[in-house]
């Protein structure tokens, strides 16, 4: 992650951004190389009127400062001048989990997602709807009628995604699709609305591999309170009516 700070007294602009004086700007990944390219940024990181920072401290040596933004590792060497190599892939002090979360599509009550203690990590909600795309908001209603079953999973923290895996323990025994999409309460003009998974229809998932998803590399997701930037949900449509089907979900990801 890099963020930049206005070091100075007044609004400023870097790269066509404004920024207030004191207040960070977020990079995304579609602006970096331009900011690790401009004359501007570089002279006003040496002269500290403008300060980078790697999402948790300030950066303010200023050779320190620029390598980060240009991603430049310095590579360390033994004690024979050979350079020893370690692929970094996520965040210094952040650390792999493998998370579950548990549910039965048409049931309303059966979100299980716990800690090791049994309290409810309380970051994931199921709705159902119709074929018309109403919701329904009994569980009587979701066993006459509910084809649609919606999950959003949105951790109260900022992390980095490596990817995910659905298992069951039987194949539906109809017609049951699938959409993921990340951010989606974020329009698709904004960056949200990510459509990781489309229309794959689980009846055609074999049981022993299940049905993994993987971006190859971690992808950065910060909690957002306001914008849901780190919510990703997962689309169930059933043939049929109230069909109920257990479903389980692991998410790999690096977390602080």
């Amino acid at each position: 992650m890099k963020k930049f700070k206005n070091n100075t007294a007044t609004l400023a602009v870097w790269v066509g951004q404004e920024i207030q004086p004191g207040t960070y700007y977020s990079l995304t990944n579609e602006e970096i190389l331009k900011w690790q390219n401009d004359s501007k940024v570089l002279t006003d990181l040496g002269s500290g009127a403008l300060i980078i920072n790697d999402g948790a401290n300030d950066i303010l040596d200023v050779a320190l400062a620029i390598n980060f933004l240009k991603d430049v590792v310095l590579i360390p060497k033994d004690s024979d001048g050979s350079p020893l190599y370690r692929s970094k892939i996520t965040t210094t002090g952040w650390s792999y989990q493998s998370h579950g979360l548990e549910f039965t599509t048409g049931q309303l009550d059966s979100i299980y997602s716990k800690k090791s203690d049994g309290t409810a990590y309380n970051f994931s909600t199921i709705k159902c709807y119709d074929i018309n795309g109403t919701e329904l908001t009994t569980q009587g209603q979701c066993d006459l009628a509910a084809t649609k079953t919606v999950i959003d999973w949105e951790p109260t923290y900022d992390y980095e995604l490596i990817g995910g895996l659905i298992k069951m323990t039987y194949q539906p025994t109809s017609d049951m699709r699938l959409w993921v999409v990340g951010v989606p309460d974020v329009p698709i003009q904004y960056g949200g609305n990510k459509e990781f998974v489309s229309n794959l229809n689980l009846k055609f998932v074999g049981l022993e591999e299940g049905l993994k998803i993987e971006g190859r590399a971690p992808k950065y997701l910060a909690y957002s309170a306001i914008y849901h930037s780190n919510k990703i949900r997962f689309i169930f449509v059933c043939a049929t009516p109230g069909y109920k089907h257990p479903i389980h979900i692991n998410f790999e990801i690096f977390k602080q």
